[in-house]
């Protein structure tokens, strides 16, 4: 799929754009195992499963806070994280499937970020 979407969009697959598709990876399984995985498990554990789902709520509204404040996205988008977050939350829990869950975390950030910020955007930004 990511090689298609590539060719398709006139980008080239060159060392750079080869790093960048393994970072986001990473960041994908980092974060599902993080915040759709750890997070609410640990507080059942600690408070009990009662307020399962709040938990759930609270670790999607702290990954869409983080894509806030390390990454300044606009608000709207960080709705959209904590949505898409939350409707994660719900095909783990009726999948039991997290590699389906990184899969596609992997492959909506890929679509959203095709390519690596260049480095003279990311000095503008500071």
């Amino acid at each position: 799929m990511i090689l298609i979407f590539l060719k398709s969009t006139n980008r080239d697959l060159n060392l750079r754009q080869i790093f960048w598709i393994i970072y986001l990876f990473i960041i994908s399984l980092v974060e599902e195992i993080a915040f759709r995985l750890s997070i609410p498990l640990i507080a059942t554990e600690v408070f009990g499963t009662e307020l399962f789902w709040f938990y759930v709520f609270f670790s999607n509204i702290l990954f869409a806070s983080i894509h806030y404040f390390t990454l300044r996205w606009k608000i709207r988008a960080c709705i959209l994280a904590f949505l898409g977050g939350m409707a994660f939350s719900r095909v783990l829990e009726s999948t039991e499937d997290l590699a389906l869950l990184i899969i596609l975390h992997w492959a909506i950030t890929f679509l959203n970020t095709p390519t690596a910020p260049k480095i003279e955007n990311l000095a503008m930004k500071n």
